[in-house]
């Protein structure tokens, strides 16, 4: 999720019922699905999000891997992020056997695993010692997030977590501090509104939806709140004061921030700081451009810092990425692992190919080279965020679904239809309504 990061996700949404029905129509297809032994010449092919990250990422690894496996070449097919999701499980849902590795969002894992679409990894995993003792550079809470059921079924070479950027020339200038809470933004927000500055003090990716979703967990937790109970699905967003205290902060603002951010998303964030506009963005998805020369007027004076806290000390942002899976059925399932192996090793030489390709790594120690960090000065923030960032979508394969629907009734009330009160108990009702509908035993 960054500036190609998340975008408007088309939902392919999956409720138990029809997720068992799936699981059944494909199980003949399954397990008919063997793995040929590799020939001296085979295409291996790769679907990724197109763009920075994960496509122009994939192709700059590609010709090293190709190197290492004479007689082998890789087809790496990009389909914009926005539609990227939703046409993925499409195409598992109808069985197609055309590709042999994907990179997914975790939140789609809970969907992909019980279907049986990807392969459990864990028998190449451990008969390989030297890579499995090589994962501990990822950090646990990133490596878990392709985990279910005890099973590993991918490995990231990308991560992403939300992080605050800030211009430090802009607070310098007015004396103000690095803000370490949320009320310290809104202080900062204000101030440069009401001196006239011509700069705002706040932008942020609020649009309708997924956007608006995404912006208040990062606010909500850190009060010490949540939507929903996890593991009992008891509805908790206007229970205690946490949810009104985020959603007061998210108003308040949208007020003196700039406008765009009501309606936006990573690219109207990204474009805010790097032309001047705004001056912090303090939940903006880790991404290279700000501090990219080629687009951004202030490359050098924007830096960055983990998230604001709510409560002291409580620092909570929501964390993204999409790992490298193999597809369950390919019939080069043991080549596909080969490229997942390769592409999500700790080689140098393959990590440099990653980060100068637009790639964004998960392993810390590509995270802290100094070679990476003087391009990617972002890059150590990343490291200290990922080891505190928490998943998004509740582990439900309906993750965006369910998203969609908070994130609508969030838009309305930043934007000032609904008051803070009543669209507390409208999320918390539209919440409890989509889970008891779609099979789980939510209480109000």
């Amino acid at each position: 999720m960054t500036s190609s990061t998340t975008p408007k996700f088309e939902r392919w949404q999956v409720n138990r019922r029809h997720l068992l029905k799936t699981i059944g129509a494909g199980a003949v297809m399954l397990g008919a699905a063997p793995t040929r032994l590799l020939a001296a010449d085979a295409t291996l092919k790769v679907w990724a999000a197109s763009g920075q990250r994960w496509e122009f990422a994939n192709k700059g690894v590609a010709p090293l891997f190709e190197a290492a496996n004479p007689g082998t070449s890789v087809q790496i097919t990009g389909t914009p992020i926005g539609e990227y999701g939703s046409k993925v499980a499409a195409a598992m849902a109808a069985g197609s056997t055309e590709w042999d590795v994907i990179q997914l969002d975790y939140a789609q894992l809970p969907q992909f695993a019980p279907a049986g679409w990807v392969a459990p990894l864990d028998q190449w995993i451990d008969a390989d010692e030297e890579y499995k003792k090589s994962l501990s550079d990822i950090p646990s809470n990133v490596l878990a997030l392709y985990r279910s059921d005890g099973k590993q079924y991918g490995v990231p070479a990308d991560s992403n977590a939300m992080m605050t950027y800030y211009r430090a020339d802009i607070l310098d200038k007015y004396g103000m501090k690095v803000p370490d809470t949320w009320d310290e933004v809104v202080e900062i927000a204000k101030e440069l509104h009401n001196n006239k500055s011509g700069i705002y003090g706040y932008v942020g990716s609020l649009g309708r939806g997924l956007y608006a979703y995404l912006g208040l967990l990062p606010v909500i937790w850190s009060y010490g709140g949540e939507i929903w109970d996890e593991k009992t699905y008891e509805i908790k967003i206007d229970k205690g004061d946490a949810g009104f205290k985020a959603l007061s902060v998210l108003t308040e603002l949208v007020k003196y921030g700039d406008p765009a951010s009501v309606n936006g998303t990573d690219d109207e964030v990204n474009s805010s700081m790097a032309s001047g506009n705004s001056a912090m963005a303090p939940s903006a998805w880790g991404n290279t451009v700000m501090n990219d020369p080629k687009y951004s007027k202030f490359a050098d004076a924007i830096k960055t810092t983990v998230v604001p806290a709510g409560k002291p000390g409580l620092k909570v942002p929501a964390m993204g990425g999409l790992g490298h899976m193999v597809v369950q059925r390919s019939t080069q399932k043991d080549l596909a692992w080969k490229y997942v192996r390769f592409v999500t090793s700790d080689d140098p030489a393959v990590g440099k190919a990653w980060v100068d390709n637009t790639g964004q790594p998960a392993r810390l120690s590509f995270l802290t080279n100094p070679q990476f960090v003087k391009e990617h000065p972002h890059f150590p923030t990343l490291a200290d965020t990922l080891k505190v960032a928490r998943p998004y979508g509740g582990g439900l394969p309906e993750a965006y679904a369910i998203a969609d629907v908070i994130g609508t009734v969030v838009s309305s009330i930043i934007s000032g239809d609904i008051a803070v009160e009543p669209g507390l108990k409208k999320v918390g009702d539209e919440t409890y309504k989509f889970l008891t509908d779609n099979g789980y035993s939510a209480t109000r």
